[in-house]
């Protein structure tokens, strides 16, 4: 994804890709997190926060790479995702976008009260 860091379009395609693969399990969803796909999210999103829609698809990717993990591996990475929320606000920029998708809003949600508290320890 870095290589299209220029095209908001591109980014956001790739994001749809990248959460469809996560959806086939568990070993696809651990090599898209390790190949980085959490800060690069973040630099993306970071990057066109104007583009809505690309916004909107990595935050998606987020949410399907959290979906179905194993609870220990789910705290971990819903850890490092607020962690880099902290620092951005990406995800609470466009929650109301989720308005009519619920399960999606909450874990949402969760990500940026994370990211609230860690925040607030911090300061």
């Amino acid at each position: 994804m870095v290589l299209f860091i220029d095209h908001p379009i591109v980014l956001g395609a790739c994001a749809g890709a990248l959460a469809e693969l996560a959806a086939q399990g568990e070993e696809v969803r651990i090599c898209i997190i390790k190949a980085g796909a959490v800060p690069n999210c973040f630099l993306a999103m970071s990057s066109y926060r104007d583009s809505t829609d690309m916004v909107v698809a990595m935050v998606r990717l987020l949410v399907a790479l959290l979906a179905d993990r194993p609870p220990a591996l789910g705290r971990a990475l819903l850890s490092e995702i607020a962690a880099q929320e902290r620092g951005e606000q990406c995800i609470e920029s466009v929650l109301d976008r989720f308005d009519e998708e619920p399960e999606i809003l909450d874990k949402l949600v969760k990500i940026v009260d994370k990211a609230k508290t860690m925040l607030s320890l911090n300061e």
